[in-house]
């Protein structure tokens, strides 16, 4: 259920795309834009294509303008505002409201499935999460927007605690997606789940889903074979986003991750806006399910 629910925590972030959710429209407006580079480079027989192929080599082009072009100043960029507290029967104002509640139980959640080191079964989890943080970076703004409520010292903890048995060094330093075979093909379970949402072809490689795919009544499945390919990806994204230099670093020697100070200085703000969360009292013989 890992896998579920950190991929419905990231649906209520985008407050399952309300067309007035800054993230939803952040990530629709890159999609247009890339799409409409696409379609003035096409023969004009093309270019009513209603389903343009996404360019990788575009996608990368402008990631590498967003992040490599020099220090980023948060100042120039739109960041969630602090929830307004505790509300008993809140009423959301607005679709962005709704992002600032369910941060910081996105961080909260994140905390505290990576703080049980060596249980394999946070991995589905901790997966869909690194994945969705990667694909962030590709959006110019969308992860500057939700920084502060991710908890990069907990996440670099996981990493660094992951087996490596079966992992390759070589896959995950390296700059294509990890393809390793998981026994019954090269998508894992949770890859189906997170399949033709907005942010996902920000993660796979456009091929991903074609060619060798996983029999559709297996692709439920959950099998040891699994583990190493999983643990593999987690440590592929920390990798990754190693390279955004904001956030966290890997030692090529040491194969350790760490985080900046940066990074360690947003865990405060994201602290300071913790819902207190009160257990509700139901009458006897009533649930919370009925």
């Amino acid at each position: 259920m890992g896998a579920e629910i950190a991929s419905s925590l990231i649906a209520l972030m985008y407050d399952f795309g309300s067309d007035d959710n800054h993230l939803w429209k952040s990530f629709q407006a890159n999609n247009e834009k890339i799409r409409g580079i696409q379609d003035d480079d096409k023969p004009q027989a093309l270019a009513s294509d209603p389903d343009p192929v996404e360019d990788p080599i575009l996608k990368e082009k402008i990631h590498a303008k967003f992040w490599r072009d020099g220090p980023i100043h948060t100042e120039g960029f739109r960041q969630v505002r602090p929830h307004g507290g505790d509300k008993a029967e809140a009423k959301f104002e607005s679709s962005d409201e709704v992002t600032s509640y369910i941060l910081p139980i996105w961080f909260s959640s994140i905390s505290i499935v990576a703080q049980k080191v060596g249980d394999r079964n946070i991995l589905p989890f901790m997966h869909i999460t690194l994945a969705y943080i990667w694909s962030s970076s590709y959006v110019p703004g969308a992860l500057i927007f939700v920084e502060n409520y991710v908890p990069w010292a907990k996440l670099v903890q996981a990493l660094n605690s992951l087996s490596r048995s079966g992992v390759s060094d070589n896959r995950i330093e390296a700059k294509e997606f990890p393809q390793q075979q998981s026994g019954t093909g090269p998508q894992l379970p949770e890859d189906f789940l997170i399949r033709g949402l907005v942010w996902s072809p920000y993660y796979f490689p456009g091929d991903f889903f074609h060619g060798q795919v996983v029999d559709e009544d297996e692709r439920t499945l959950e099998m040891p074979s699994h583990a190493a390919p999983r643990a593999e990806r987690c440590l592929w994204l920390g990798h990754k986003l190693a390279s955004l230099n904001r956030y966290m670093t890997y030692d090529d020697k040491t194969k350790r991750f760490a985080t900046t100070h940066l990074a360690s200085s947003m865990a405060d703000l994201a602290a300071a806006h913790t819902l207190k969360l009160k257990a509700t009292r139901f009458p006897e013989g009533h649930s919370a399910l009925e």
